[in-house]
């Protein structure tokens, strides 16, 4: 039985990564591009907020369609400040103070809500402040909106600034890879709110945030009331929608982070529970065959090893980024299996139900 897990673990592997090799259909820009509204909900951002502003001003798409609305959560730093001042000469910006909470909506899912309601366009695009796009980032994710797609995400790449960064950086893009790997294959999942766009239509079938139930992962929740009316989901793994984000500055913020997922993971459909679940005990099934058949355990825990380098080099192929080198990516299965245990502890703890200075 421990060795028929094992393998099945090891064929998944090998089918995310035969997924990243499916062919894609080509897709053409419109004749004519959309009105889009641009999402940024910010609480105490001063640190990355600018950069953020500066490139979404930008983008490559026809100005005079696009609406970007900051949201501010109450911010008790100069986000305001640095926002009212960058926006004063710029028409297609502007500043939105959240103030009052709209039906069953908090939280970050209260800012969102706030921004539809002010939104003029066809469709809306989701960054987070501490979020820095690609010029052709809104193009890319709109052209995408095809048949009855209702929600399009995309990759979302973690700076290289530190080894700690780097690691974040590889957890990211093979995170992003697992969703490209479901998509490709036909199996909803999730689509991740700091890089993501829904159409006007499909948001306001589910009656917008203030109609669905709060959770901790408002991305995840919206992502998954769009699918359940209906409508068909695109995750993209290029080089034109890919965005960069800020690392997180060290590990206790990590797995506060990690803490907000796995809280939002008990809504997860009962085959992602499973799969999550057999993902994760690779490890400890290994460590467990180690005492029963050592060769057999070192062979199957290089296979995975393998499998996952060859995943990672892929993927970061696909956005064309110069992969790290190899040492990292073979330090990273220790980091993940680290940061897994460590995940788990965090989340069994009372505290830490905690995310930018708002208690969950």
């Amino acid at each position: 039985m421990l060795i028929l897990l094992l393998s099945i673990i090891l064929a998944g592997y090998l089918i995310a990564l035969i997924a990243l090799y499916l062919p894609e259909k080509a897709v053409d820009d419109p004749k004519q591009w959309p009105s889009i509204s641009i999402w940024v909900a910010a609480r105490n951002e001063e640190a990355s907020i600018l950069a953020c502003l500066e490139s979404l001003d930008q983008l490559d798409y026809p100005h005079e369609q696009v609406e970007i609305i900051l949201g501010d959560d109450g911010s008790e730093d100069r986000t305001a400040e640095i926002v009212k001042d960058f926006i004063s000469t710029k028409n297609q910006f502007r500043y939105l103070f959240i103030d009052g909470k709209l039906g069953k909506a908090d939280k970050k899912a209260n800012v969102l809500a706030h921004l539809a309601h002010a939104s003029n366009g066809d469709y809306y695009l989701i960054c987070d402040a501490d979020i820095q796009v690609k010029p052709t980032w809104a193009m890319e994710l709109v052209k995408n909106f095809t048949g009855n797609t209702g929600v399009v995400s995309a990759t979302t790449l973690i700076a290289d600034t530190s080894w700690f960064a780097r690691m974040q950086r590889i957890d990211w893009l093979y995170l992003m890879g697992l969703l490209k790997s479901a998509a490709n294959l036909g199996i909803p999942c999730t689509a991740v709110g700091n890089n993501m766009a829904v159409s006007k239509e499909a948001y306001w079938a589910t009656g917008g945030y203030e109609n669905i139930d709060f959770s901790i992962t408002e991305d995840f929740k919206l992502f998954r009331a769009i699918i359940e009316k209906g409508y068909g989901w695109k995750h993209l793994n290029n080089a034109a929608s890919t965005s960069l984000s800020a690392p997180v500055p060290d590990f206790r913020t990590l797995l506060a982070q990690r803490k907000r997922w796995l809280i939002g993971g008990r809504e997860l459909p009962l085959y992602w529970k499973l799969l999550l679940g057999l993902h994760a005990s690779f490890d400890p099934l290994i460590l467990v065959l180690l005492f029963f058949q050592l060769p057999l355990a070192l062979i199957l825990f290089v296979g995975r090893i393998f499998l996952q380098v060859l995943l990672i080099l892929r993927l970061f192929k696909r956005i064309d980024e110069k992969p790290p080198r190899l040492l990292l990516i073979l330090e990273y299965p220790a980091f993940s299996a680290s940061l897994s245990v460590c995940s788990l502890v965090f989340y069994l703890l009372p505290k830490g139900k905690e995310w930018k200075a708002r208690k969950y």
